[in-house]
């Protein structure tokens, strides 16, 4: 894996502003959706056919518990969105900051045996969070 710093080309995709621009609409839905009186729970449709949770049951109420800054009971309700919802706090903070100030970009060369080891890992913590949540009952 090589880590350098880059500026944006010409004509080049702008990830930064893609993903942050998504990641804030989306939160921001979110939030109004969960301040909304009459606003209906959300049913996971794979629950309600198969009566097993999905790997990201719990999520709705783990996002929420961030945002409330209760990061312990959000790990209780799902530990994979959990840490992907603190995970994308540093990252939104960069992308922002490169957005904003027309900064270099941080570019990732990574090499095949990274790529495994993503890979792995990824369906290592699919795992382990789908074990936990059928477990816990849900």
């Amino acid at each position: 894996m090589t880590v350098s710093l880059r500026r944006l080309e010409r004509g080049a995709i702008d990830h930064e502003l893609i993903w942050s621009s998504i990641a804030f609409v989306s939160l921001a839905g979110f939030w109004l959706y969960t301040r909304l009186p009459d606003a209906e729970p959300l049913i996971c449709p794979f629950h309600a056919l198969t009566g097993w949770p999905c790997v990201t049951c719990g999520g709705t109420r783990a996002t929420m518990a961030l945002m409330r800054g209760a990061v312990s009971e959000a790990f209780r309700w799902n530990p994979l969105v959990a840490l992907a919802g603190l995970a994308s706090v540093p990252y939104l903070a960069y992308a922002v900051t490169v957005v904003a100030f027309g900064l270099p970009r941080v570019h990732v060369q990574l090499g095949s045996r990274d790529w495994t080891w993503i890979r792995v890992s990824t369906v290592a913590a699919v795992a382990a969070t789908w074990t936990f949540l059928v477990i816990d009952g849900r």
